[in-house]
C-alpha cells in the first residue's frame, strides 16, 4: 500500500495527513485438504482422460450459475458461451478454482465453496498397529508384525495478487467492464492451485520370523496435480511404488584376527526389490486433450550384507541395481549398477 502527503487536507486539519493510495494485497494460501475420495481413479487407456477430469469440466457451469445467482452484477446468460451465467464463463478464474477443487477432492459442485480461502483444515493420519503378532495363532511364527498406514494432503495457492481492475465500472454505463472474454474481473490473479497427496505409505507390513527372517511389503501413491488458470490447463503427476524386502541375520567368524582376538558377530544381510512408476500428463480445459510428457517404470534391486568388525568399525557390501523404463518414445531405456565395498568408522 502507498501513502501520499495531502498538503490541503493537513492545513485544514492542522495536522499532517496521509491518504491510502494504491492498496495491494498478495501472498500464498496453503491449508491441509481431504482428496483421497478420487485417489484411486485411474484414466482411460485410450483418450488419457478420467472421470475427475470430466467431473471438473462439468462443474464449471454449476459453478457460473451459483455465481451468477450470488452477483448482482449478472443480470442473464453469458454473452459468448450458454448455459454460463453473465460475467462466470469457463474460463474464469472464479469459475475455475472451485469446479477444480469440487471434483478432485470428490465433493459437489453444488456445495463446494466459492471462496478458495474458506476452506477448512482436513484431518491428515498416521496410523500404526502391532497388534496382529500377539494373537496366538501368530505367536507361533511371528516374533512380531506391524502394519502402518499415512496420509497427507495440501492444498496451495501458489501465488495470488489483488487485481487492480477489479469492480472497474464503464463511467457512461455504470456497469461492471469485462475482460478480453466477457468476463467480470476477479478480485484476485492467480499463478496455479496446486493439490498434493500423499500415502506414506498406502501400506507397510514389517514381519519379523522366529527364525531371525524379516520381511517387509510396501505400496505407496502420490500424485501432484496442479491447475494454471492463465494457461488453462492442469498439470498432474502420478506416482506408484511397490517394495518386497528380505533380511537375515546370522554368526559369522571372520577370517582374520583383529589385535589377536577372532571377531565373531553377525552378518546382517538385506534385499529390497522395488518397482516403480512415475507419469506426467498435461491436460488442457479448453480442447480436452490429454498429453504425456513425461514418465517411466523404475525396477530396482538393492543388497546389502553388514558386520561389525569392532564397535566402532563397520564392513559393508552392496550391490544396486537400477533400469529406467521410459513411457513415451522420446527417451530411451537405462540401466545403472553399482557395487563394491565399504568400511565405516563411527566415533562415539
Amino acid at each position: 500500500m502507498f501513502y501520499r502527503f495531502d498538503s490541503l487536507e493537513s492545513a485544514t486539519e492542522g495536522r499532517r495527513i496521509y491518504e491510502e493510495e494504491s492498496p495491494v494485497k498478495q501472498g500464498s494460501y496453503s491449508v491441509s485438504f481431504w482428496s483421497i475420495r478420487t485417489s484411486m481413479v485411474k484414466d482411460n487407456k485410450e483418450s488419457g482422460s478420467n472421470s475427475i477430469f470430466e467431473n471438473f469440466l462439468a462443474n464449471r457451469q454449476i459453478v457460473s450459475n451459483r455465481k451468477g445467482a450470488e452477483d448482482e452484477n449478472s443480470s442473464g446468460e453469458h454473452e459468448n458461451y450458454e448455459g454460463y451465467s453473465e460475467g462466470y464463463g469457463p474460463a474464469s478464474a472464479d469459475v475455475l478454482i472451485p469446479s477444480f477443487l469440487a471434483a478432485y477432492s470428490g465433493r459437489s459442485a453444488s456445495s463446494e465453496k466459492l471462496n478458495i480461502f474458506k476452506n477448512i483444515p482436513a484431518i491428515n493420519y498416521r496410523i500404526t498397529y502391532n497388534g496382529l503378532g500377539k494373537l496366538p495363532l501368530m505367536k507361533k511364527v511371528f516374533r512380531s508384525i506391524t502394519v502402518n498406514s499415512g496420509y497427507t494432503s495440501t492444498m496451495t495457492v501458489g501465488g495470488y495478487v489483488q487485481n487492480q481492475r477489479y469492480n472497474d465500472r464503464d463511467p457512461v454505463t455504470d456497469d461492471l467492464i469485462l475482460d478480453l472474454d466477457s468476463n467480470f474481473y476477479t478480485q484476485f490473479q492467480y499463478n496455479n492451485v496446486t493439490i498434493s497427496e500423499q500415502f506414506t505409505p498406502l501400506i507397510n507390513i514389517d514381519m519379523q520370523f522366529k527364525n531371525k527372517v524379516t520381511t517387509r511389503v510396501e505400496y505407496k501413491k502420490g500424485r501432484t496435480v496442479g491447475l494454471n488458470v492463465g494457461s488453462a490447463q492442469i498439470l498432474e503427476q502420478k506416482t506408484e511404488a511397490y517394495t518386497i524386502g528380505l533380511g537375515y541375520q546370522f554368526k559369522v567368524k571372520f577370517p582374520v584376527k583383529i589385535k589377536n582376538k577372532t571377531v565373531e558377530s553377525p552378518l546382517k544381510l538385506r534385499g529390497d526389490f522395488s518397482y516403480r512408476k512415475n507419469k506426467t500428463i498435461i491436460r488442457k480445459i479448453v480442447d480436452n486433450s490429454h498429453t504425456p510428457t513425461a514418465g517411466q517404470n523404475v525396477i530396482s534391486l538393492k543388497i546389502t550384507a553388514d558386520y561389525a568388525l569392532t564397535k566402532s568399525l563397520n564392513l559393508r557390501a552392496f550391490y544396486d541395481y537400477v533400469l529406467n523404463i521410459p513411457q513415451i518414445s522420446n527417451s530411451f531405456r537405462t540401466a545403472n549398477t553399482n557395487f563394491g565395498f565399504s568400511l565405516r568408522f563411527s566415533i562415539s
